[in-house]
C-alpha cells in the first residue's frame, strides 16, 4: 500500500490479557458517499382486498341492494364496441362494479408491507397496548413516588390484570389457530393455513433487495429469441405460422361457440377460496358469492372477450413472487418465480382449457404416450408402465436390458417457444377466435416481480407460457406433441408391451427414452437433440441421466450415449415422477425415500406446533391428511408387489415410522406390543390404505 494513502498509524499500549499489541490503521478516502439513494427501481403495490368469515354475510346483502343491481342491470343492457377497446372497456366497468360492492361492504383492505424478520406477536391487540401503556404511566409515577401506598396498590392491581389478559389473548390465539388448522385438514387447505399461524408465519426477506437485478434475470429469463440468432429451421417455422394464419385459421373454429351460463357457473364453483388476488384485486371469494346477476355479468364479459378475440388489458398483468429453491441465495437462479395473475382471466381460460381438452381428445390429436395433465391419467400410469416393462424385459428375460434416460429440460415451461406454440394451436385445429385470444394473451402479457413489498416495473413476458394459467399445461402439451410424435415415428426400436412398442414416457417435462439396445437409444436421443434445438427446448445436460436396468448381480458394462456433444452421465439411481428408481426397479429405496420425507415433514410440523399443544385428535388428522399421502405416494403400484401381507407389511419402513408416530403420541417406549398401540389410538394398518388404493387404480386401469 502507497503511504500517502494513510492517514493515521497506532500502535496502542499492550495489555494483561494478551502479549499482543492492538494496530490502528486509518486510510484516506477520496471516494465521497452518494448523497443520492441507490434507486432498485421499485414501486408501491395497490391494496388489496382481505377476506374474512364476516365478509361473506355483509357481501351479499351488499349485492342485493337497489343500486347495486342498477349498476348491473345498466352493464347488461350496455351494448360494447366489438373491438379491444370495447373488450377493455367491459372488462374495467365490470372490475369497477366488483370493487365497489366489495368497498361498500367494507371489506378490509390491507397494503403491501415490507417483510420483517421480526414478526409482532398476533394476539396483542389493541386492548393489550392500552393494558400496557396505563400500566407503563402508573409504574414512572410509582418510581417518582415510591412511599405512596396507593400508587404501589393500583400498579400491582394493574400489574396483575396485564399478566391474565395476556395469558387469555395467548390462549385464544392458540385455540383460533388450532380450529382454523382442523377446518384446513377437512378442506385440503392444510399448507395454507400452515403459512399463516405460527412459525411458519415468518416472512423471510430475499437476500437479493435490488429490484433491477430481478428485472434484469426475468427479463433474460423471458425475453424472445433474436431475429439474428433464428435457425433456418425456425425461420421456416415463422413462415409456416404465417401463411396458415393467412389461409386457414379463421377456418378452424370449433371452439369459438359462445359460453353458456352453465360453463361459467360450474368453472365459478371450481375456484379455491383464500387465494391472491391479481394486480386487478378481485379475489376468488368476490366470484363465487356473487350474485346470478353478477355471474350473468361475467359471462357477458367472456363472451366479449371471445367474439373479439382479444384478451383484456388488465388480465394481462401478473405478479411474480421468487421463491427460492436451492443453492446460493444471492443468484437469481436458484429461485423459482411464482405468478399470480387476475382471478377472472383464470376463470375464462378454464373454460377455454376444458373446451380445447375436449377437442383434443375427441379427435385423437396427443400421442398416446403424453400422460401429463389429461383427463384420467396420473403419474403412476407411468410408474407402472415402466415397472412392467423392467419385469417383463429384464427379470424375466435372460440377460435382459434396458437401456434408457431420464432427460430434464432446462425451465421447460419458461421456455416455450411463442412463434412454435401458435403454430402448433394452428396445426392441431385451433383456430378461429379461440386462437386469436391466445395468441393476444401471449403477445400483451406484462409481469412485474414483487421485493419484499414492492414491485419493479413491467416488462413483456415474450417466452413461456403463462404462469397460474389452467390453460398453460394443455398448451406445453400441444407444443412438445411433436417430439412424441417423432420419436414414435423413428427406426429406433421400442420395448413391447402387450403388443404395443414403447420407446419413450412422456409426462409434462418429464422425458423417459427406453430402448432394448445401445444404438436404439443413441438414435432417440439423435431425435431429441434435432427437436430440442428446432422448437428451442433447451436441455439440461448435467441432469440428464442414463440408466441400464438389469439384474442386481448382472455384470454392468460401460456405455456411452452422447447428447449435443456431450457424454451424458451415467447414473445408479433417479428419482423419476416423485419415485426414487434404481437399476434393478426395486421400490424398496423408493419406500426408504418416502418415509424419509415423511419424517421430515411430520418433525418441521410438530416442531413449530410444539406451543400450540394440538390435542390428540389434530395429531391424528395432521398425519392422515398432511403425512400419510406423503408415505403412500405411489403405494397402489409398489405396496401389493413389495408388501403383499401383514406379517411383512409391519416391518416395512412405512409401518414402522406410522407405528413411531403412535407410541410417540403416546409417549410409551419404543417396544410397546404394536397393535396395543393401533387399538388405543383407534388406528388400523396403513396396509388397509395401500390395499384400497390398489383396489382402486385397478378400477382405473380396467377404464
Amino acid at each position: 500500500m502507497n503511504s500517502t494513502h494513510i492517514n493515521a498509524f497506532t500502535v496502542t499500549p499492550q495489555t494483561h490479557l494478551s502479549d499482543h499489541s492492538q494496530l490502528l490503521l486509518y486510510i484516506k478516502s477520496s471516494n465521497k458517499p452518494s448523497s443520492k439513494p441507490h434507486q432498485s427501481g421499485l414501486y408501491n403495490l395497490p391494496p388489496s382486498f382481505k377476506w374474512t368469515r364476516h365478509s361473506t354475510i355483509a357481501y351479499r346483502e351488499v349485492i342485493n341492494r337497489p343500486d347495486i343491481k342498477d349498476q348491473l342491470t345498466v352493464f347488461q343492457n350496455h351494448t360494447y364496441v366489438l373491438s379491444p377497446q370495447g373488450v377493455n372497456r367491459a372488462a374495467k366497468d365490470l372490475h369497477s362494479i366488483l370493487h365497489t360492492i366489495a368497498e361498500t361492504s367494507n371489506i378490509k383492505k390491507v397494503n403491501f408491507k415490507k417483510s420483517s424478520n421480526k414478526q409482532p406477536n398476533k394476539w396483542f391487540d389493541k386492548e393489550c397496548r392500552t393494558l400496557r401503556n396505563n400500566l407503563r404511566t402508573v409504574s414512572n409515577k410509582k418510581h417518582r413516588d415510591p412511599d405512596n401506598i396507593d400508587l404501589r396498590i393500583t400498579h400491582g392491581v394493574l400489574q396483575k390484570n396485564y399478566k391474565q389478559i395476556l395469558k387469555k389473548k395467548k390462549q385464544n390465539l392458540i385455540s383460533q389457530n388450532l380450529q382454523q388448522l382442523e377446518e384446513a385438514l377437512q378442506d385440503n387447505s392444510f399448507w395454507e393455513t400452515w403459512s399463516q399461524i405460527g412459525s411458519g408465519s415468518k416472512k423471510k426477506q430475499l437476500h437479493i433487495q435490488n429490484g433491477n437485478i430481478w428485472l434484469n434475470y426475468f427479463k433474460s429469463l423471458y425475453k424472445d429469441i433474436p431475429k439474428e440468432e433464428l435457425t433456418g429451421e425456425q425461420e421456416h417455422i415463422i413462415r409456416r405460422l404465417h401463411e396458415l394464419e393467412e389461409k386457414i385459421k379463421d377456418f378452424q373454429n370449433p371452439l369459438d361457440t359462445p359460453i353458456t351460463p352453465q360453463e361459467v357457473a360450474e368453472k365459478i364453483q371450481d375456484l379455491r377460496s383464500k387465494k391472491a388476488s391479481g394486480m386487478d384485486g378481485i379475489l376468488p371469494e368476490m366470484i363465487k358469492h356473487g350474485s346470478p346477476e353478477v355471474h350473468a355479468a361475467i359471462c357477458k364479459v367472456f363472451n366479449l372477450v371471445l367474439s373479439v378475440g382479444f384478451y383484456p388489458q388488465v388480465w394481462n398483468q401478473g405478479l411474480i413472487t421468487p421463491i427460492h429453491k436451492s443453492g446460493d441465495q444471492y443468484d437469481p437462479a436458484n429461485y423459482r418465480g411464482i405468478c399470480v395473475s387476475s382471478t377472472l382471466g383464470k376463470l375464462f381460460n378454464s373454460i377455454q382449457n376444458k373446451r380445447i381438452l375436449s377437442f383434443l381428445t375427441q379427435h385423437n390429436v396427443l400421442n398416446r404416450g403424453q400422460a401429463g395433465f389429461m383427463p384420467n391419467h396420473r403419474t403412476t400410469d407411468h410408474i407402472y408402465t415402466l415397472h412392467s416393462l423392467i419385469k417383463d424385459h429384464v427379470h424375466n428375460t435372460k440377460h435382459g436390458k434396458i437401456f434408457a434416460c431420464f432427460v430434464d429440460f432446462k425451465k421447460a415451461f419458461d421456455s416455450v417457444w411463442h412463434p412454435g406454440l401458435f403454430l402448433k394451436l394452428l396445426e392441431s385445429g385451433i383456430g378461429g377466435k379461440t386462437y386469436d385470444v391466445i395468441k393476444s394473451s401471449y403477445n400483451e402479457n406484462f409481469c412485474s416481480i414483487k421485493v419484499n413489498g414492492k414491485r419493479t416495473e413491467y416488462f413483456r413476458q415474450a417466452r413461456g407460457v403463462r404462469q397460474g394459467c389452467s390453460l398453460s399445461p394443455t398448451l406445453f402439451n400441444i407444443y412438445i406433441n411433436g417430439l412424441a410424435e417423432a420419436l414414435e415415428s423413428s427406426s429406433a426400436p421400442g420395448l413391447t408391451l402387450h403388443d404395443t412398442e414403447v420407446k419413450f414416457l412422456l409426462y409434462a417435462d418429464d422425458l423417459l427414452l427406453l430402448s432394448p439396445t445401445e444404438r436404439g437409444l443413441q438414435d432417440s436421443l439423435e431425435v431429441l437433440e434435432k427437436y430440442s434445438a428446432a422448437w428451442a427446448l433447451p436441455i439440461n445436460q448435467k441432469k440428464t441421466k442414463v440408466m441400464v436396468f438389469q439384474r442386481k448381480n448382472a455384470k454392468t458394462k460401460s456405455s456411452s450415449f452422447t447428447l449435443n456433444d456431450c457424454t451424458l452421465d451415467e447414473a445408479n439411481s433417479y428419482t423419476y415422477l416423485g419415485l426414487e428408481t434404481n437399476r434393478s426397479g426395486s421400490f424398496k429405496p423408493a419406500i426408504e425415500a418416502l418415509r424419509d420425507k415423511a419424517r421430515r415433514t411430520f418433525y418441521a410440523i410438530r416442531r413449530n406446533l410444539y406451543k400450540l399443544k394440538p390435542p390428540v385428535r389434530v395429531w391424528l388428522k395432521i398425519f392422515d391428511s398432511v403425512i400419510t399421502p406423503i408415505l403412500l405416494y405411489g403405494s397402489e403400484v409398489w405396496g401389493p408387489i413389495t408388501y403383499p401381507d401383514q406379517p411383512k407389511w409391519d416391518t416395512s419402513p412405512t409401518e414402522i415410522f406410522h407405528l413411531e408416530f403412535c407410541k410417540h403420541l403416546l409417549q410409551v417406549h419404543r417396544s410397546t406390543s404394536n397393535n396395543a398401540c393401533r387399538a388405543e389410538l383407534g388406528r388400523l394398518p396403513l396396509l388397509l390404505a395401500v390395499q384400497k388404493r390398489a383396489l382402486s387404480y385397478w378400477d382405473h386401469l380396467n377404464i
